[in-house]
Formats: C-alpha cells, sequence, structure tokens
C-alpha cells in the first residue's frame, strides 16, 4: 500500500521542471549580436573609442567579455563593426533619399538632402563624432559616405541638365564639396543662445546651393528655373 510520503516523492518526479528566477533566458547569437552593438554605440558615442573598456560594454549589453571576444575579436573589432554599421545606414539613407526625390525640382531636391542631414544627426547623435575619430585612425568610412552621397547627387543633377539645352557646369564637384561643407559646418555651430529653427538653417542652406549653382553656370539663373 502506497504511504502519503511515497506519494509525495512520486508526484515531485512527475511534475514538469520549470526554470528557477536566477535561471538566464536563451538568447540567440543574432539578439546577443545586436545588444552589443547597440552598447557599444551609446559608449563609443559618449566617451570616444579610447575612453570605453570592453567591460563596460559587456556590463551595459549584459552580455559576458568573452562573448564579445567571441563575436568581434577585440575592442577595435567591434569598434570597426560600429563603423560598418554607420556606414551602411548613412549609404542607403543617402541613395533612398534620392530616389524617393527623383521628380523633385532642384530647390526640392537640395532641400530634401539637408533635411536628411539634419535628421540623421537627430536620429544617431554622436555617429558623425565616431566616423570621424574612425576616419583620423585609417578607417575610411565617412570618405566613403561623403563620395558616394557627392556621386549620387552630380549623377541626379546631371539627369536634370540633359533635359535642358545647357551643359552642366563643369565646376560641379566643387558644388557638391561646398554643400557638404555648409551643411557640416551649419550643424556644428556653437550658438551662444538658443539655435535658429532647423527649418530656416535648411531653407538658408538651400539658398546658398542655388546660388552657387547659379554662378557656376555663368549667373543665368533662367537654367535653374528650367530646372525647377
Amino acid at each position: 500500500m502506497e504511504t502519503v510520503e511515497s506519494a509525495a516523492i512520486a508526484a515531485r518526479l512527475t511534475a514538469p521542471r520549470r526554470s528557477g528566477p536566477g535561471r538566464p533566458r536563451k538568447v540567440s547569437v543574432e539578439d546577443q549580436r545586436e545588444r552589443i552593438l547597440t552598447a557599444a554605440k551609446a559608449a563609443f558615442a559618449e566617451q570616444g573609442r579610447g575612453g570605453v573598456t570592453v567591460e563596460q560594454i559587456a556590463r551595459s549589453a549584459d552580455v559576458s567579455r568573452q562573448q564579445i571576444y567571441e563575436q568581434f575579436g577585440d575592442k577595435a573589432g567591434l569598434f570597426d563593426a560600429v563603423v560598418s554599421e554607420y556606414e551602411s545606414i548613412f549609404t542607403d539613407e543617402w541613395l533612398t533619399t534620392l530616389r524617393k526625390h527623383e521628380e523633385l525640382g532642384i530647390r526640392g531636391l537640395f532641400r530634401a538632402t539637408y533635411q536628411l542631414a539634419f535628421d540623421l544627426r537627430s536620429r544617431y547623435p554622436g555617429a558623425v563624432e565616431l566616423l570621424s575619430e574612425a576616419e583620423r585612425e585609417g578607417n575610411a568610412a565617412l570618405t566613403r559616405i561623403q563620395q558616394r552621397r557627392i556621386d549620387a547627387l552630380r549623377d541626379t543633377v546631371a539627369a536634370r541638365w540633359s533635359s535642358t539645352p545647357f551643359a552642366p557646369p563643369r565646376a560641379d564637384r566643387a558644388l557638391n564639396a561646398m554643400y557638404r561643407s555648409m551643411a557640416e559646418s551649419v550643424m556644428n555651430v556653437q550658438w551662444p543662445d538658443s539655435a535658429p529653427e532647423v527649418e530656416t538653417l535648411i531653407d538658408l542652406l538651400t539658398e546658398f546651393s542655388l546660388g552657387g549653382l547659379i554662378w557656376l553656370t555663368n549667373r543665368r539663373p533662367e537654367i535653374i528655373e528650367k530646372l525647377g
């Protein structure tokens, strides 16, 4: 005859096992990688590559240092992975914006690209500074982003010229360099009080760019009018 004690033991043995509250949840390699990259982006943006340790990133991502080493090799490899991700994001954003606004006139096109520049700064704080740091250390990701942007914008504008009886200005590359420099300079201004509205700055940059384009066409504004 089964005793009360033996029945209790049997019940415990046959009951389904449950994880204790302290047992870690299984995390996929992809999720783990995303957590590490997210933590690394924030840490590098705030302190720069030299001011961050793998231990800090591991604690922030809730992973072990070994997991970081297994996926990225070392801190330099993790830094390069972050830079590579930003390079892909920024390049894709620029090309998508140009395709999305391919029907706009020249003024609208300039305005859309300046708007994107401010949007990227807002959505990815510290990314441009991180890319600049990488550039100083020999990773030319920022140069590649800028060159793809210049080439794409030049090709888009050149396609508009083909619909007019005018030849594109021979100094179009210079215009693109000025465009880039103006945008970066305005976004890096340290305002003594409150900064102007972003829309005001975008309008200002757009008009300066159009003025440069008119100058490159031997001061013939009617050409710009034909381009929209």
